[in-house]
């Protein structure tokens, strides 16, 4: 059976989803200790029963967005930013 344009996308934003976990995760708390209340109190991430977050595509995007400059600007480049504003 063919997949679908809309199984595509959907698995492909699967994917980014689980590359982006660990590296996001990873960027806030070299950033700051308190990153999961800075985040939160910006981008709205729900949590999972454990107290860690339960993210979604459109809250790693939007978190990496609202946080380029601090957090993701000296590791990431321009053509990055790019990407991330047309995922967004």
């Amino acid at each position: 059976m063919a997949v679908s344009n809309t199984q595509r996308v959907r698995n492909g934003l699967d994917t980014l989803k689980q590359g982006l976990i660990p590296y996001v995760e990873r960027e806030f708390a070299a950033y700051a200790d308190d990153w999961m209340d800075r985040v939160d109190s910006s981008v709205q991430v729900r949590k999972a029963s454990d107290g860690t977050f339960d993210w979604d595509v459109s809250a790693l995007v939007k978190a990496m967005s609202d946080f380029w400059r601090p957090v993701f600007s000296n590791t990431l480049g321009h053509d990055a930013r790019s990407y991330l504003s047309l995922i967004r």
